[in-house]
Parts: structure tokens; C-alpha cells; sequence
């Protein structure tokens, strides 16, 4: 007898235990229900396959199987649990639902239901039972055969090599019909044991019945399976039929017509969505965009106010005096670190938006009125939102930016592609996905990203190209700057050793390095830079001021509480570069909590969590001279 290849995954059939009893212990009485209904055995076992040959030349084969049950003589069990196939190899293979008898007569099923690749069947009533009783399960298989060097086989567990009971002694019988008995090239084999074993067993051919014995009983973790050879092309193919071609289709339609929208979009951007190209080279100075508050410039250089803007100007305001920030110790007991808040000083100086910005933290407009980080409120969270708007909209009504019409070529492609994508994505319901289902990702990804980005087009003009490459030069400054190796756009290179004008430098540029993600290291700059007992005006301390405090404090500053939940990452956290997840994974390594700043930029924006200006243009760096400081 020749031997078939044994080295392919099998479908593993899985027999367990429903767990219909319950059982009351003193310890652990979850343990001991589970424990108490697997107390049982399956003396033996029997499996019938009746193999035959459908209409369109498939294998088919109806399954009986036989399980004799040994349950104890008092009240545990009221019936067992079946999982059939439905899938084998990403293909179904369960055609008919399955019937079930016990002791010859029908046997209630108390449910049904998918199982991932298997349907699982729970047998019985609320009643118990008790000694011996043999369940009989029936359903019907299809394309169980696999095409192997050139010939096709059914290689199939009878039972499987998991299960927590032992078998007893098991047979299983293969019945060939009289069309697929010339098929059959006379090739068996039986092995029997856990499911890494190839350790045979007794297998016998008689004319049209193959028989497969255990050799002795099975114990628990043991199984066995049946390997019978046909003759290559047998059996007809497994196909998807006129559904899965249609499917296919309509899936690479999907990534195609996603591709396209994509197409289109970068069109759209590199034509009438096109920014004013930069005037000149790119160089590293700082000089602040004249007459324009913080908020405003972000929103020129972002199309939309968005990243640490909003932070950025309140460390603003309190550097000119407009508001104080305040450090508090903790009152909470389960909590070291301190709680911050700002107090209004005055509103003068301020422009339109400023004077906004004040107005959503300070409502009654009293100097000494204060706000706590600590306890946010939703009147301050929706003045935030408002302000938003309002300096969204005046970048375009100014002509910093223009608005570009939503392309309804690009629109109507990538609504085609999510539909196709979404319909054909269906096929998928209730069956394994394949490789097909990265088409209907990328297709539906490219198409909802082509829309989104072709709405809200608004690219800069010449007279905001203007604002953002005075941004981007400052952006430049500040990453050499804030370098680890000793740059010439060191404040203190500028100032011929006068510390005030040092300490000024360095505080006026704080609020653009919190805007750009450098603000941690240039505040740790910053507190360096005061000497003796004088400390910043705008920033109260709960300790009397020293450099080392002082570099603390903002440092807790940056990781300080608050009653909202998540955040962009940016402020004192920010480092060396914006980084959006990326920092705000390093903060969790770090356990820090976020900072009060990531909760002002949350409040403001809670659907905008993407940070604007990462990266610097390229450009050389060029000395400014003393003057380009001081604004």
C-alpha cells in the first residue's frame, strides 16, 4: 500500500462539553462547574463518510458520527456541544445544517451559532442525563479534497486530537459511491495520537469501503485521521462561483477607482490648490510677523488653528504682563505633583483675537479673576471653539489664504470607490478574508481621503507666503539653536553680555518655541538666564525663586494635571521637534501625565490633534544680527 503525504495542516473537528449543569461548591464554584461537567467519557465512538460526486463533478460527502456518552448516575449533564466545519483552507465546506438524535430518537438542539470557521451546535433540555447515551450528529461537507503531487486526497480528522475526554475505541468508515470508485487509486492510510503524531493505525479496503480502527482506546488528547487518494483532477475545483467573480471585480474596481480620486486630489493641489511659491532662500532669523497675535500666525502657516497655538499665545500674554501663571500646591492626598492656574492682570495691549482668547478664561474681565487648569468648564471649551472659527475664517477674509471650490470630479470618484469597496466587502460576511479585502481597504482608505482632503482647500496667497516664511525662518532659528552642539543663534551671541536683554530675548521667544515644539529645552535656557532672587513677573512659584526651582517648575508645568482627558502632544513637553503620537508615546514611557498646554489645545480643537509645521524647509543659516531679536 502505497503512503500518502501526512505533512499538511488538518482541520481539527472540536467535541466539548456544554456546560448545562450547575454545581454548588464552598471554593471556587466556576472551577468546579467546569470540572464537574467534563467528569465523563465517550466509550466509543463511530464516524460514516459517504462519499459522492455532485452534478458539477464536486466532492460531496455526508458525515454520520456516532458518540457514545458514559455520564454519571446523578444529575450533571444535560447534553453535549458539536463544532462542525464551515470553512476548510478559506473555502465553505458545510452545506447542509446539522440534525441530531439521541438514543435513535430526535434530540432537541437548544442553540446554534457561528463560531468563526465552525458552526456549534448544543444539544438538550432543561432535563438531565444520566448513563449511557449515544448522540448521532449528521450534516453534509463539500470540495474536501485537496490536490496533492499531482493527485487529489481527503484527509480528515474523524476525531479531534484536543478534546478533554478520551474517545474509547473509534472507527471510521469511508463509502466510496459507485461514480467515484474508479477515482480511487487504492491508497489509505490511518494515524491515530496527539496532533504532532504520525503513528498509524489499522486501515483496511474492501471494493467501495474503506475502514480506519484505532489501535486500542483513545485516551484524552488523542485522535485520529483518515487519508484516502484519488486520481489527480477527480474532482472538480472549488469556485466562488459567478458571486465571487463579481466580487473580485468589483474589489480591484474599488482600489482602482480609490487610485484615481487620488490622482485627481494631487492634481487639484498641484494646480489651483498650489500654494504661493517661497520669495527666496529660507533663512534662520527671528523676526515675529508684525501687528499679528500668535493665533493668527499658526492659523496663516496651518490653513486651520490647530497644533500648540493656543498655548503658545497664553505663555505669550503672561511674558508682556497680560496674565499671570500660577503654581499651586496639590489638595489631593493621593497626588504630588502641583495643580497651575492663570490670573488676569490686565487687557490692555491686546488685539481682537487676544483680547478673545482673554475673554474665554476671564469672563467678567476683573483683574485678579483666575482660571484652574484643574477644574475646566464647558463655557471656556466652547468660547475656545468660537474663537477658533472666527480666526479660521479671517485668514481667507483677510487674503492671507484663498478657498478653493470642492472638485466634484474628485468628490463623485471617491464616493465611487467607498461604495464599491463597502459592497463588495460584503462578500466577506461570514466567510474568512483573504488577500481580496486589502482591496477593499485600499480602495475604501483612498477614496475617503481624496474627499476629505479636496474640501476646505486653501492655499496661501503672496501676502500670506509672506507671514509663513518669517515663520518657517523662525522655526529654523530655533531648531540650530536649540541644538546640542553650541550655535551662533544663542540669544546671549546678540546682547554683548547685557543679561536684561538676554533674559528678554529669550522670554519673547518662548511662545514661538512652545509653537514649534522646542519649548521644554528653551525654557530649560530660559531659567538659567535669571540671577540672585529675581525671577519672572509672570510666573508665581510655590517656593521662593531659585534657577533650579524655577527650570522645575515649568517642567511640571508641562506635566501638570487636569480634569480633561487625552491631548496633543506640545508646550514645555515638546522637545526638539513636533511629534504628535510619537511624543505622546515617549511622555507615556516617561510617565508623565499630559501637560497643560496638550489641555488648552484640546479644549480649542478636540477633533484636531495634528500638528502643523513638522519638519524645516531647507536653507541656510544666516546670522540677523542683534536687531532681528528684539521686536
Amino acid at each position: 500500500m502505497k503512503e500518502t503525504t501526512v505533512g499538511r495542516q488538518r482541520f481539527a473537528f472540536s467535541l466539548v462539553v456544554a456546560q448545562l449543569a450547575l454545581v454548588t461548591m464552598f471554593v471556587s464554584p466556576t472551577v468546579a462547574v467546569a470540572q464537574a461537567v467534563d467528569d465523563f467519557v465517550f466509550s466509543s465512538v463511530e464516524v460514516d463518510f459517504y462519499f459522492e460526486r455532485d452534478d458539477s463533478d464536486r466532492a460531496t460527502v455526508r458525515v454520520t458520527e456516532r458518540f457514545t456518552a458514559e455520564f454519571p448516575e446523578f444529575d450533571q449533564n444535560k447534553g453535549i456541544s458539536r463544532s462542525v466545519p464551515r470553512f476548510y483552507d478559506r473555502r465553505p465546506v458545510l452545506v447542509d445544517g446539522v440534525s441530531v438524535t439521541r438514543n435513535g430518537e430526535a434530540e432537541p438542539i437548544d442553540s446554534e451559532s457561528a463560531d468563526g470557521s465552525e458552526w456549534v451546535v448544543e444539544t438538550g433540555t432543561d432535563e438531565y442525563v444520566r448513563g449511557t447515551q449515544v448522540y448521532e450528529f449528521s450534516y453534509s461537507l463539500r470540495d474536501v479534497v485537496d490536490d496533492v503531487d499531482g493527485r487529489q486526497e481527503f484527509f480528515w480528522d474523524a476525531v479531534p486530537a484536543d478534546s478533554i475526554q478520551p474517545f474509547g475505541n473509534v472507527v471510521a468508515r469511508v463509502h466510496l459511491d459507485d461514480d467515484v470508485k474508479d477515482s480511487f487509486t487504492g491508497d489509505v492510510r490511518c494515524l491515530q495520537g496527539s496532533s504532532a503524531a504520525t503513528r498509524d493505525c489499522a486501515s483496511d479496503v474492501d471494493g467501495g469501503l474503506l475502514t480506519f480502527e484505532s489501535n486500542g482506546e483513545l485516551d484524552a488528547g488523542e485522535g485520529l485521521s483518515v487519508v484516502a487518494g484519488f486520481e489527480g483532477d477527480s474532482f472538480a475545483p472549488y469556485t466562488e462561483g459567478p458571486a465571487g467573480v463579481v466580487a473580485t471585480s468589483v474589489m480591484a474596481l474599488a482600489a482602482a477607482v480609490g487610485a484615481g480620486a487620488m490622482a485627481w486630489m494631487v492634481r487639484i493641489y498641484s494646480t489651483v490648490g498650489r500654494n504661493a511659491p517661497r520669495r527666496g532662500e529660507l533663512t534662520a532669523t527671528f523676526i515675529a510677523p508684525s501687528g499679528m497675535s500668535i493665533l493668527k500666525a499658526a492659523a496663516i502657516k496651518c490653513a486651520t488653528l490647530g497644533g500648540n497655538a493656543v498655548p503658545a499665545q497664553i505663555v505669550d500674554l503672561a511674558i508682556r504682563g497680560n496674565i499671570r501663571i500660577v503654581e499651586t500646591a496639590s489638595n489631593s492626598r493621593w497626588s504630588q505633583s502641583e495643580n497651575y492656574s492663570i490670573e488676569l492682570v490686565h487687557p490692555d495691549g491686546v488685539d481682537e483675537d487676544e483680547r478673545a482668547l482673554l475673554d474665554a478664561f476671564f469672563p467678567s474681565g476683573t483683574a485678579g479673576e483666575q482660571y484652574s487648569f484643574s477644574d475646566p468648564d464647558d463655557d471656556t471649551s466652547e468660547a475656545l471653539q468660537e474663537l477658533t472659527n472666527s480666526i479660521n475664517k479671517s485668514v481667507v477674509e483677510d487674503g492671507y489664504r484663498r478657498t478653493v471650490p470642492v472638485n466634484k470630479a474628485a468628490i463623485a470618484l471617491g464616493s465611487v470607490a467607498i461604495v464599491a469597496a463597502i459592497g463588495s466587502g460584503l462578500f466577506f460576511i461570514g466567510r474568512p478574508a483573504d488577500w481580496r479585502i486589502s482591496l477593499v481597504i485600499v480602495g475604501a482608505m483612498l477614496g475617503l481621503f481624496a474627499m476629505v482632503s479636496t474640501m476646505g482647500i486653501r492655499p496661501l496667497t503672496e501676502k500670506g507666503r509672506e507671514v509663513v516664511d518669517r515663520l518657517d525662518g523662525i522655526k529654523l532659528y530655533l531648531k540650530s539653536a536649540t541644538s546640542n552642539r553650541k550655535s551662533e543663534f544663542e540669544p546671549n551671541s546678540f546682547t554683548d553680555g547685557d543679561r536684561y536683554q538676554t533674559v528678554a530675548a529669550y522670554e519673547q521667544t518662548l511662545p514661538y518655541s512652545i509653537l514649534f515644539g522646542f519649548g521644554k529645552k528653551w525654557a530649560e535656557k530660559l531659567s538659567h538666564q535669571y540671577e540672585g532672587n529675581t525671577g519672572p513677573m509672570w510666573f508665581t512659584g510655590i517656593q521662593p525663586f531659585s534657577p533650579v526651582h524655577f527650570s522645575a517648575a515649568l517642567n511640571n508645568f508641562a506635566s501638570s494635571p487636569s480634569g480633561a482627558a487625552g491631548a496633543s502632544s506640545g508646550g514645555f513637553a515638546g522637545g526638539a521637534s513636533v511629534g504628535g503620537a510619537a511624543e505622546v508615546a515617549a511622555s507615556a514611557a516617561d510617565k508623565r501625565r499630559p501637560n497643560l498646554l496638550d489641555y488648552l489645545e484640546l479644549w480649542a480643537h478636540p477633533w484636531h490633534s495634528i500638528e502643523c509645521g513638522v519638519g524645516v524647509d531647507g536653507g541656510e543659516c544666516v546670522q540677523e544680527g542683534h536687531e532681528s531679536l528684539m521686536v
